[in-house]
């Protein structure tokens, strides 16, 4: 019994941890007018997403769905991409 109410304290522990982290990402984006991207995981950034071999054929997937401006990370690294030749002109 006190195992059970233990794993349950430690579960919503870590859904609460995770929204608050969610919620900071979010806020940060908008206080700090970054371009768009892909929702980050805390520590991990978007390395689950894309993979530790970012394939060129996953930059034009991202770029249609975020526009031709956009960033992700991994790790604590942001990446910001820009995938138009006139914008990278500028």
């Amino acid at each position: 019994m006190d195992l059970l109410l233990l794993m349950e304290k430690t579960l919503l522990a870590l859904f609460f941890a995770a929204a608050i982290a969610v919620a900071i990402s979010k806020l940060r984006r908008k206080l700090f007018k970054l371009p768009p991207g892909p929702i980050t995981v805390p520590f991990f950034g978007n390395w689950l997403q894309v993979g530790h071999n970012l394939k060129h054929n996953q930059l034009p997937e991202l770029a249609k769905k975020y526009g031709d401006i956009f960033m992700f990370q991994i790790g604590q690294r942001n990446i910001g991409v820009i995938s138009s030749p006139e914008l990278a002109k500028e």
